[in-house]
C-alpha cells in the first residue's frame, strides 16, 4: 500500500481567515473549558473534512472529535 501526501497552496487571504477562525474557535474552546490547543493544523483539517461555512459552535465541535480520535 503506497501513501500519498497532498499540497495545498493557501493563499494570503486563506491564511487570514485561517487564523480568524483559529482565533475564534479557540475562544469558544476556552469558554467551554477544553483543556487542549486550538491549532491552525486542526481547523484546516476540520475544513477539508465538513467544509468551512459551519458555524463556530459545529465546528468546535467537530473539532473536538478531530483531537479525540484523530
Amino acid at each position: 500500500m503506497t501513501m500519498t501526501m497532498r499540497t495545498f497552496r493557501l493563499s494570503d487571504k486563506d491564511i487570514a481567515t485561517l487564523e480568524e477562525a483559529t482565533d475564534k474557535i479557540a475562544k469558544a474552546a476556552k469558554k467551554e473549558g477544553v483543556t487542549f490547543e486550538v491549532t491552525k493544523s486542526i481547523v484546516l483539517r476540520t475544513w477539508m473534512s465538513r467544509g468551512s461555512d459551519i458555524p463556530v459552535k459545529e465546528m468546535l465541535e467537530h473539532v473536538k472529535k478531530m483531537k479525540i480520535y484523530g
